[in-house]
């Protein structure tokens, strides 16, 4: 518990000084994180090593194709090098006996065949390294520097190829918009409104009306 309480203020358990004061191997500040000062193993090594070791096995001539099941954004600095195409499926929450990865193995084979355009985005951001984790602000929304693959892509969010290139059709212009990082508490008009009995919805829509259209975000007046 005193631990968790010299983190709140920004202090280290350990030494006093706070999180700001730490920096990771390449100078940049930390952030107050609640990993600090542990350690961790990563289980998928092996992965990475399979990768690295059947690219140095292929042919000059031939291509490796990398597919990859995540439930969280990943870094790919490490292993994007040695792939030539990588296809990524998102397994939503895998959970700790993997249920989540449900994704046939037939369909990444349509899609290597030629019989399936790709079609997918990407709906998080895949940070370029782990200095751009620890820099970012957990509660704002796409504020990573993203990875940029051999080909000058970045994995941002929206991003997706298919076989003419960069995807960029209605999907992308509807959500590949700026990200809300204000609350929409803009008061743009009080008055008292009396509802009689019965008349519930036809006020509503009155009262909807009257307000500038632009500043529904999240009110459909026409289903009221």
């Amino acid at each position: 518990m005193e631990d968790a309480v010299l983190a709140a203020k920004g202090e280290d358990a350990a030494d006093g000084k706070t999180w700001a004061e730490h920096g990771t191997e390449s100078g940049v500040a930390m952030e107050n994180r609640s990993y600090y000062g542990k350690s961790t193993h990563a289980t998928n090594e092996s992965d990475l090593d399979l990768v690295i070791d059947t690219k140095a096995k292929l042919p000059a001539d031939a291509k490796l194709i990398l597919i990859v099941d995540a439930d969280h954004p990943m870094i790919f600095s490490e292993i994007e090098p040695y792939a030539d195409v990588i296809l990524m499926g998102w397994a939503g929450d895998a959970g700790p006996s993997g249920s989540g990865f449900n994704i046939p193995a037939d369909s990444y084979a349509r899609i290597i065949t030629g019989e399936v355009e790709p079609s997918g985005l990407l709906q998080f951001q895949m940070p370029k390294d782990m200095d751009t984790v620890e820099a970012q602000l957990e509660d704002v929304p796409r504020d990573m520097d993203c990875y940029t693959d051999a080909d000058g892509n970045t994995y941002d969010f929206c991003f997706g190829l298919n076989w003419k290139g960069v995807i960029d059709d209605e999907r992308v212009k509807t959500y590949k918009v700026a990200p809300l990082t204000k609350p929409e508490d803009k008061l743009l008009a009080l008055k008292p409104l009396h509802v009689a009995p019965g008349r519930l919805t036809a006020d509503l829509q009155m009262v909807c009306y009257l307000v500038e259209k632009r500043s529904l975000i999240y009110i459909n007046c026409q289903s009221l």
